[in-house]
């Protein structure tokens, strides 16, 4: 059977194939959400083990301040979360359409694909997680 020029297998190819695409993707959304939230875990954990119980509901820019207070994290790894907290927030919290945050934005103005941009984020996440995961682990 005839759908204009496709026929219902090249349709289903298609098909299958912009799936598995957007299945990828949104596999490196989640891990660029968990791989934040494994983060912000982590440090509260390592206040609140240190006795610092008034930063248990700390949110992750208050609990970012006090590890690069403490000198359990340098500068540089302070902005490398910064900037990896930039690319969680538009997934996770509403941006209005083409606010400079949105992953649609830095497509247009960086001129590449969505995919790629967030293939990168979730790249960057990974970095920074085992980065944070070298230092608090035995």
């Amino acid at each position: 059977m005839k759908f204009g020029y496709f026929t219902v297998r090249q349709l289903q190819i298609t098909y299958l194939k912009k799936r598995d695409i957007h299945l990828i993707y949104a596999q490196f959304l989640a891990t660029v959400v968990l791989g934040f939230s494994f983060i912000e875990h982590t440090l509260a954990a390592l206040f609140y083990a240190s006795g610092r119980d008034d930063l248990e509901r700390a949110n992750i820019s208050i609990l970012l301040k006090e590890a690069l207070n403490y000198g359990w994290i340098t500068q540089d790894e302070f902005d490398k979360l910064e900037k990896a907290k930039k690319t969680r927030n538009p997934t996770t919290h509403f941006r209005k359409p083409l606010n400079e945050d949105t992953i649609e934005y830095r497509s247009i103005f960086s001129n590449e694909h969505h995919y790629e941009i967030i293939e990168k984020d979730a790249r960057n996440v990974l970095k920074a997680v085992f980065h944070l995961l070298s230092k608090v682990a035995p």
